[in-house]
């Protein structure tokens, strides 16, 4: 009986020993997810080796996970056999970004002259307040630059939980008139949109009409990103913005706004669009896509347990399904500056379109709601801190992902590795 006992205890003090040290790995290992190149993943120290980026799906993964497509003679372990990758076809401007950031996060401020404005910036008319559903309020402004020869409008995003709840909730179809039959748009912000046509359209032709030849940069946060997108496509299709007129449009933590046709007819209209997405920000993903369990809208010949990706809608159903219009621009939090502030991004123009699986998609399950405000790290010093964009560029400086996410994400990397095939 007692070497029975005492065969039980040593038992018990093995796994101890050997929870112990699954313990000390998950809290120091890197998260290989966090990490959107070939050039900062390969090589980086995880759970028993090295994080392996998987080429077929430009995905970074942790030894033996089940979550990886790739087989082990593509996985690519050394930085130096990584692949250059292709410029995308896009007109992406960082520097852009910097400035569209600033002009969003000036719509918080009551008074937005208060802000990160440069002093070049005038504004037309006073910001106004417009209704949204079930007795809430936004806030909006519209300025220019003559230096710089651009009529900016800009959106506040949400600032309560209950505004989070509401479009989530009422995330609906609402057909947009005088377009082809199917193209919907979230009942929310519609309704949003109901009351801001009156206030937006006279000094919005002000702008334009003191800006002569000026370029259209329209901007916002959250809600504010949604709202932005929808007044971007109001404003081309009723031709309240001329069509020789260039229209930008930059948001940051944007919900789905419409559905696939709907997207693909605002992609037509305002190519020059960009959602600038961080890390694990959860905003992005609401509300929620159709899945493709099938994966086949994505990458093919996936590995088993991984989850589907968002796949484009039949126009004519009846069930309404949010997709992302616009291209997604990530930047994940393993390319952060050693102080927290995005850098390394990637440009999303893979499978599905618009709703790139090797960005922030990839994320589900390890979603933040901290990451929601991160963006306001670079206000004062700009996206990267003013340092070179790790992009197709080797990291030279990482930071921890949040914490809650990374523990999560970090967890289920481990298990995978546990019962996965080491490859």
């Amino acid at each position: 009986y007692q070497r029975r006992v005492h065969g039980i205890w040593s038992c018990c003090r093995m796994w101890k020993v050997v929870l112990l040290i699954l313990a000390v790995d998950l809290a120091f290992a890197v998260n290989c997810n966090t990490f959107g190149h070939c050039n900062t993943c390969a090589g980086q120290g995880s759970w028993l080796a090295s994080c392996r980026w998987c080429p077929r799906e430009n995905g970074c993964h942790a030894t033996g996970s089940m979550f990886n497509p790739c087989h082990a003679s593509e996985n690519i372990i050394d930085k130096t056999k990584c692949i250059p990758e292709p410029t995308p076809p896009n007109t992406f401007s960082l520097a852009v970004a910097n400035e569209m950031l600033l002009y969003a996060n000036a719509a918080y401020q009551d008074d937005p002259s208060t802000g990160f404005l440069p002093t070049t910036f005038t504004m037309v008319g006073k910001p106004f307040s417009f209704p949204l559903p079930h007795n809430q309020s936004s806030f909006a402004y519209i300025g220019h630059d003559l230096s710089q020869k651009r009529v900016v409008l800009a959106y506040r995003g949400t600032t309560a939980f209950l505004q989070l709840v509401d479009e989530f909730l009422n995330s609906g179809g609402f057909q947009w008139p005088g377009i082809a039959a199917g193209a919907l748009v979230n009942n929310y912000f519609v309704g949003a949109a109901a009351g801001l046509a009156n206030l937006l359209y006279v000094p919005f032709a002000t702008a334009l009409s003191q800006c002569v030849g000026c370029e259209v940069w329209i901007t916002g946060h959250s809600l504010g990103g949604a709202m932005a997108a929808i007044s971007a496509f109001d404003l081309v299709h009723t031709g309240k913005i001329p069509s020789s007129t260039h229209v930008k449009v930059y948001t940051f933590g944007q919900p789905r706004t419409g559905n696939f046709l709907w997207a693909t007819l605002y992609d037509q209209l305002i190519p020059d669009t960009y959602r600038i997405v961080n890390a694990g920000d959860f905003v992005p993903h609401v509300p929620t896509c159709a899945i493709d369990g099938t994966r086949a809208t994505c990458v093919p010949n996936d590995a088993p347990m991984t989850r589907g990706c968002c796949a484009p809608s039949n126009a004519t159903s009846p069930t309404y399904s949010s997709y992302h219009h616009g291209t997604e621009v990530h930047f994940p939090s393993g390319e952060y500056t050693a102080s927290g502030i995005m850098c390394g991004y990637r440009i999303c123009t893979g499978l599905p379109k618009n709703e790139d699986w090797s960005c922030s998609d990839r994320y589900i399950g390890a979603l933040s709601y901290t990451d929601h405000s991160g963006y306001w790290n670079a206000l004062t010093t700009g996206f990267c801190g003013g340092a070179t964009p790790l992009v197709h560029s080797t990291a030279s400086e990482e930071a921890a992902p949040n914490a809650l996410s990374g523990l999560w994400l970090g967890l289920v990397q481990q298990v995978n590795d546990l019962v996965g095939r080491f490859v």
